[in-house]
This record gives C-alpha cells, structure tokens and sequence, in this order.
C-alpha cells in the first residue's frame, strides 16, 4: 500500500505542476495583453492568482506527507503499537478531479487539502463560466504575431530592449505605440530600432570605402583609393545609424498625429452618424456597433473596437469603457466626446440632446477648417501659376535671348532646356503631393 501511495502522490503532483505550468501561461497571456491594449483585466489575472495559490498549497500538503511515506516502506514489520502509531499519521484521499489514484495527505492537513481543492475547482469553475460568456464575442482588435524581422530583433536584442523600455523617454513611446495602434510591444520595437540601426551601420562601411574608390573627374570614372575621401565621408558611419534609429522612435509619434487628423477629419459626420441612431432610443453600446459595422470611418472605427472589446472583452460597463478608451485614444476631440457620452450615460441626460450639440460645435470647427484650406489652396495657387506659367515664359525669352547674342554661360542650351523641364516636373510633382496631403478627405 505504500508503494502505492508513493506512486499516487507522485503522479498527483506531476498533474499539478502541468496546470500550474497552464495557469502561468495564462497569467502572463494577460499581462502582454495588457500591454498591449493599456488595460489590465484585474478581474480574470485574480481568479488566476487565487488558482495557483491553490495549487502550490496543494503541491506542498502533498510534498509533506513523503516523507512519512517513505518511512512506511521497510523490508520487515515494526512492533504492533508502533506500526499502527505510524499509519494513523497518514491518510488517503480519493476526489473525481484527481483520477481513480488515492492522494495521501497527513491527518492533520487533509481538511486543508479537501479545502483548497474546493478553491481551484471553484475559481476555475469561475474562470470558464467568465470565457464562457464571451465566447462568441469576437475580438475586434486583433493581435497578431509579430513577423520575421521581429522575432530576430527580440531574439537578439531583447535584453538590451528591455533595459530602454524602463526608461522614462520610452514609456512614452510605448504611449504613443498604443495611440498610433501600432501591432508591437515596447520590447519588440525598440528590439527592432536596435536591429534596423545595426543593420544600417553594416551598410554604411562598405558605403563609405566605395565613396572612397569613385571619383567624378572630368575625363570621367576613375576609380582609386583616397585615404582623404575615406576621413572625409567617415561621418556617413555614425548618421546613418543613428538616422535610422531617431526616425524609428520618431515614427510612432508621426503616425499617432496622422491618426489624430484623420479621426477629427470624420469626427463631426461620426457624431451626426450617431446623434441620429440615437433617436431611436437604442441601447448606447447597440450605437457604437451600427457606426462600426457601417464601415464608412474606418479611423474612428478602430477607435470604437477597443470600446468594444473593453465592453465584450474585459467585461466594463459602457460608462468605464467610454473613459478608458478616451484616456488611450489620440485624438483631443474623441476623447472629449467619449468622455461627454460618459458623463452623459451616468447622470441620465439625453443622448440625443448631447450628440445634437456635440455635433453643431464639430461641423462648426469643420467649417473652419475648410475655409483656412480654401484659402491656402488659393495661395498656393497664386504661388503655382507665378512658378510654372511665368517662369518658364521669362527662361524661354532669356534662352532665345542667349541664342541670337552668342553669349556662352558654360552650359548648352539644349542642356538649360533638359534641366528647366527636369524642374518643371519636380515642381509639378511637389505641388501635386502637397495639395493632396492638405485636402480633407471629407
């Protein structure tokens, strides 16, 4: 029998390390989500703790009672009163969750034991009814795994990254990460900057030693070794790494800005969107879902998934949602208005009256802002047909000018010609690109 209660605690506390190998898992899957999101789901990372605490309770009630055990297992028998003295020390219990093998715990800690078994099948009952009412709510920001070149940054970088990422200057990036919705951890990118400069530093030595060899004479390419031009260009070594990685740390804040211009763009016809779906009377988290599914603002639409998944996701009421996602979004003026819609929500006020409001004051704001492009754009316009109308007309008398007076500038003309093209083209092309980043898309 001892053999066998031996076996049967052994085999006990390997199911136990498994799960608590799963629940460790689990645990830090929501501390990268919170990461991730900005948000940390107390509720589910508590219920997880409560369950490995359970388990390494278990673990070490069970742990204590081999020894005695061990003890029991001798090659002859011990007096009468002795032996019976002993086995009262020990006692086996038996539980479906455990299998058909006996667990065999000490006297005095089995009720311990039975009680903290009850407390993992309790919290993981609760854990599972928890992911069972979200089962079928779908996560509308999704996460997926960071590509090839991540992964050989982390691998390579990550303890280096990891050390940065606990800098202040950092942690604002990681702010601006989760703003510009950015797929990376702070780890990740800043393991990625590292690589992208290493990289960019390999690039730029054989760059220099090339700059090195080519010279532009006017005989032509000749190609020769000059110690002069390596000191020279030895810059090139340094800026180009650390170019590639200032404008790696510079990208999210870009990008969040972008964003902040393209949410407050769609913002006032969103509100207008909003204010008339909230006429019907429908339940305000129904109003989000609508204004998602429609498709028609894709920025604000990203924006609107993680009020959703606060709300299906991490279950919060619709007023904490509302405030949690104006505290991560980038735009001033959508956090202004979740923020309203809040405060709106939980004091009881009229939806409708709100948005109506809202709405008057963003189109206004909208208004103006068309005005200061249309008269920029007239300015440009001004500025466009001084340039590539009457310029090209003042090169051309200029060019028959220098024609019929024989008076040598050091370049051809059909060169001057070639190159007052090459730069009517530019300016077109500067003037082209410029126009369409300033247009509002709405």
């Amino acid at each position: 029998m001892t053999i066998r209660a031996l076996q049967g605690n052994i085999e006990h506390e390997k199911r136990i390390i498994e799960e608590l190998l799963n629940f460790h898992s689990q645990y830090e899957s929501l501390l990268r989500m919170e990461e991730i999101t900005g948000v940390s789901n107390n509720e589910e990372k508590k219920i997880i703790k409560d369950i490995i605490d359970s388990l390494v309770s278990r673990l070490k009630i069970v742990n204590n009672a081999i020894p005695a055990i061990l003890k029991e297992i001798k090659a002859y028998k011990e007096l009468g009163h002795v032996q019976k003295r002993k086995k009262e020390k020990l006692i086996s219990v038996k539980s479906p969750d455990i299998g058909e093998e006996l667990v065999t715990v000490s006297k005095e800690e089995r009720k311990k034991f039975l009680e903290e078994l009850r407390k993992t099948n309790t919290n993981i009952k609760k854990l599972f009814e928890k992911r069972e009412k979200r089962k079928n709510t779908q996560l509308l920001t999704e996460i997926t795994s960071p590509n090839y070149f991540a992964r050989i940054a982390a691998k390579i970088f990550f303890d280096k990254a990891s050390k940065l990422a606990k800098l202040d200057y950092f942690k604002k990036l990681n702010t601006s990460l989760r703003q510009a919705n950015i797929p990376y951890l702070l780890n990740t990118y800043i393991a990625m900057a590292l690589l992208a400069t290493l990289i960019a530093f390999l690039v730029s030595i054989p760059l220099l030693v090339l700059i090195s060899f080519l010279h532009f004479t006017e005989g032509g390419l000749l190609i020769s070794f000059s110690i002069q031009k390596l000191i020279k260009y030895s810059w090139l070594v340094i800026a180009l790494p650390l170019t590639t990685f200032a404008l790696f740390i510079m990208y999210p804040s870009s990008e969040k800005s972008a964003v902040n211009r393209k949410i407050n763009e769609e913002l006032p016809f969103v509100t207008i969107h909003m204010s008339a779906i909230a006429g019907s009377g429908i339940e305000p988290s129904r109003i989000f879902e609508i204004i998602m599914k429609s498709g028609e603002y894709p920025a604000t639409t990203n924006e609107i998934k993680k009020l959703i998944n606060f709300i299906n996701l991490y279950g919060m009421d619709i007023v904490t949602a509302l405030r949690e996602t104006a505290r991560i979004t980038p735009s001033p003026k959508l956090a202004e208005l979740f923020n309203g819609l809040a405060t709106t929500i939980h004091t009881g006020g009229s939806l409708t009256e709100f948005l109506n409001e809202h709405a008057e004051r963003l189109l206004v704001d909208y208004r103006l802002e068309r005005e200061r492009y249309t008269k920029t754009a007239e300015t440009f316009m001004d500025i466009y047909i001084s340039i590539v109308l009457a310029a090209p007309m003042l090169m051309l008398m200029v060019l028959i000018l220098l024609q019929y007076t024989g008076i040598n500038i050091g370049i051809s003309i059909g060169m001057l010609t070639l190159l007052m093209v090459i730069g009517m083209v530019i300016i077109n092309v500067v003037f082209l690109v410029f126009i369409h980043i300033r247009q509002p898309r709405y």
